[in-house]
């Protein structure tokens, strides 16, 4: 399937997106540094889209991504914590956001300084100001990030 800008333009100006469900931030374990959540992304015109968040809470990195499910690739999506080199050369900054182009899909991306707002550290207020940059109506409830559990291994010298 080829996806093209106008594609993803009509996509991200759709105002009838929404996602009704709860996201829940998931690890492999309760020790995980890195969680990660699936959100399906409802609306009219029926795209085939899902939101993929990651956050890394050692490195403080936080990527809220759009994928389209039938290219499967990323059309737009917010990086927090780390540099971006667009392909011209361009450093755009730790903070940038990923956009569709015919001749480079995603790997483009500019400065979200303007419109990102929040600190990485507060991955439920960047997700309220995602949302409202991908005209996403969000009905449900972000969990928080659960702590890490550290787990000790105590040896009691105990044969």
């Amino acid at each position: 399937m080829i996806f093209t800008e106008n594609e993803y333009e009509a996509i991200m100006s759709d105002q009838s997106k929404k996602i009704i469900e709860n996201i829940i931030w998931n690890g492999q374990s309760q020790s995980s540094l890195r969680v990660t959540f699936r959100a399906q992304v409802l609306s009219h015109s029926e795209y085939p889209i899902v939101i993929d968040g990651r956050y890394n809470r050692l490195k403080k990195t936080l990527t809220y991504s759009i994928i389209h499910q039938q290219i499967p690739k990323r059309i737009f999506g917010l990086d927090m914590g780390q540099n971006h080199r667009n392909p011209d050369g361009q450093l755009v900054g730790i903070n940038h956001i990923h956009y569709w182009t015919n001749n480079y899909e995603d790997r483009c991306a500019y400065s979200a300084e303007d419109y990102i707002h929040s600190s990485v550290n507060n991955p439920g207020d960047v997700w309220d100001e995602f949302c409202d940059m991908a005209n996403i109506n969000f009905e449900g409830v972000m969990r928080q990030i659960p702590p890490i559990q550290y787990s000790m291994d105590m040896d009691l010298g105990i044969f």
